[in-house]
């Protein structure tokens, strides 16, 4: 059964939904990694009193904090990338399937993956909107038979 091309939209875009909340989260994870960096010791050093003293209202995290958010980040990136090869997976097969449709088949099919309505893929494709309804509806069922002339 073909799945419709809505869904397949729709399974693009929580890929691409994916890819940005990975990647986010990568960031995330580079900035407590550098956290761990402001809690280690400075080295001994006398104070200057002639220097201007800047004040910052940085107060670095406890090196355990860093570590457990570390953690979680690790945890939910491991989650979400099961989660991405399993989309990953699922979209190549539905790209091995859209690939055996062949001639006006494909044309309807791909176009609704682009997000045509009926009407205009009708129009562009020079046929009525009946048959082109008719080929979706078909294609939707997995039952779809080339006219013989």
């Amino acid at each position: 059964m073909v799945t419709s091309a809505i869904s397949y939209k729709d399974l693009c875009q929580e890929i691409d939904i994916l890819d940005i909340r990975i990647s986010s989260l990568k960031r995330e994870r580079e900035q407590y990694r550098r956290m761990m960096f402001a809690n280690a010791p400075k080295g001994i050093s006398a104070i200057d009193y002639a220097a201007v003293r800047v004040q910052t209202s940085f107060s670095p995290l406890p090196l355990d904090e860093v570590l457990f958010r570390i953690d979680k980040i690790d945890q939910l990136l491991d989650q979400l990338r099961a989660i991405m090869k399993d989309k990953r997976f699922a979209k190549e097969e539905m790209e091995n399937h859209i690939c055996k449709f062949e001639g006006l088949e494909y044309k309807v099919y791909y176009m609704r993956v682009q997000g045509y309505s009926l009407q205009e893929i009708a129009s562009e494709l020079g046929y009525s909107y009946s048959w082109i309804k008719k080929i979706s509806h078909q294609i939707k069922k997995g039952t779809f038979k080339e006219p013989t002339a």
